[in-house]
């Protein structure tokens, strides 16, 4: 028989901490049996778990998804699967990203030459090239990028995103009908 580990002996084995192991805990991703002194006791299969865990906020994957995956944390040939299909998204979504990034450098490397040439005219055209480029990357990435930017802010800190936005998209409609003359 495998004995349970103690909250302590477990961040030794699987080098996380025990904040991070009572999160998991808490989240439902692993499960603890108390033993008599009140003190923590996990079985083996917590290792496995954990590195799940790891290996999947490295990926981006929410907790929401690793709970969904964990129950096959001990099966090496469905979890290889399941980690190819969470890399291949995450490989999917930095793309996604590299691509956007490229067109924001593109578009800001074509505003420092006009404006470096005096071309006023072409460098606000461009400032509002760049400016509709960020809302679509914003709208793109939609409300989990802003929950993520948030981290573990809460309440209005967490309004920020959404607020600096809406600030940027009236900018551009001011700027778009001083342009067109109204």
């Amino acid at each position: 028989m495998v004995r349970a580990m103690s909250v302590e002996a477990l961040a030794g084995a699987s080098g996380e901490t025990i904040e991070t192991i009572l999160l998991c805990e808490r989240e439902g991703l692993l499960g603890c049996a108390l033993s008599d002194g009140r003190v923590r006791r996990y079985d083996p299969r917590a290792l496995s778990v954990l590195r799940l865990v790891r290996l999947g906020q490295w990926l981006g994957v929410d907790f929401d998804t690793i709970r969904f995956a964990a129950p096959l944390a001990d099966d090496p040939g469905q979890i290889r699967n399941v980690l190819r299909r969470w890399a291949q998204a995450r490989l999917a979504r930095l793309a996604r990203e590299q691509r956007e990034l490229l067109k924001t450098q593109r578009l800001l490397d074509d505003f420092l030459a006009r404006s470096a040439a005096g071309e006023a005219a072409d460098a606000i055209r461009v400032s509002r090239d760049v400016a509709r480029l960020e809302r679509e990357l914003a709208r793109h990435r939609g409300p989990e990028a802003a929950t993520n930017e948030a981290g573990a802010k809460s309440g209005a800190a967490s309004l920020r995103p959404r607020r600096a936005r809406a600030r940027a998209e009236a900018h551009s409609r001011r700027e778009t009908s001083e342009s067109i003359g109204l």
